[in-house]
């Protein structure tokens, strides 16, 4: 009956998180140079706002690719750049690889589930592709 009364009163006071959609694909492109730039460097120059202030989804930041096409960095390359110039405390450049579903079966089996969301929280934006954790 105890039993009966909490799970009652559990379900009243819990309620579903909001579901949030991923962050849309950036694909744009700012200017063609192909003509005049190409061929003239083999490497990506990314350009980046770093001022202080903004707000790092709103943060300008260009690549210039070998080709000569300047466009919007995709959002990886967002993230990287953001966590470079403002380091988030205990994020990495990288995926670690507890987070990567390879290695999460085993995590999971060492019964560690609230150290893979600490991680993930810490480690991956609410929106981002690597937000969406799935093992194997």
């Amino acid at each position: 009956r105890a039993e009966a009364e909490t799970k009652e009163r559990a379900e009243e006071v819990l309620e579903m998180p909001p579901v949030v959609e991923q962050r849309p694909e950036i694909d744009d492109v700012i200017s063609d140079d192909s003509s005049g730039l190409e061929g003239l460097n083999e490497a990506k120059h990314v350009f980046t706002d770093i001022s202080r202030g903004i707000d790092d989804r709103t943060r300008r930041i260009v690549v210039r690719e070998p080709s000569g096409v300047l466009r919007q960095a995709t959002w990886p390359e967002r993230d990287r750049m953001c966590q470079i110039y403002f380091p988030i405390e205990g994020r990495k450049l990288e995926l670690p690889n507890m987070l990567k579903s390879e290695h999460l079966p085993v995590v999971f089996e060492q019964k560690r589930h609230v150290d893979v969301l600490d991680l993930a929280n810490v480690q991956c934006n609410f929106d981002s592709e690597d937000s969406s954790l799935d093992s194997p």
